[in-house]
């Protein structure tokens, strides 16, 4: 059994959600939100929390995760290092 592709949308103001498809509205500009694959055991809202106060299992500041959600968006891809700590945090868990 295959899993589904879950999509992470981000928009220009870094507001972000997960999803089973690719975003598509008629009254947007095309690539307005930008729809990227998710990887398997890859959770967002561990680094990207809703709530100012709740901190990210990275540890970054409010700021911090702003300027990442805006990075995420330019470049339309997860950054590399995130990926690795979740792919960490997956083999750790699974090891017990």
């Amino acid at each position: 059994i295959s899993e589904k592709t879950l999509y992470f949308h981000i928009s220009p103001s870094g507001d972000w959600w997960t999803g089973p498809s690719i975003f598509a509205a008629k009254h947007l500009q095309p690539d307005y939100v930008k729809s990227i694959p998710i990887p398997a055991g890859f959770d967002p809202s561990k680094h990207f929390p809703e709530d100012e106060e709740d901190e990210s299992e990275s540890g970054m500041s409010w700021k911090e995760k702003q300027q990442l959600l805006h990075q995420i968006y330019d470049e339309g891809k997860l950054p590399e290092h995130l990926l690795i700590s979740s792919s960490k945090e997956r083999d750790k868990d699974s090891s017990f």
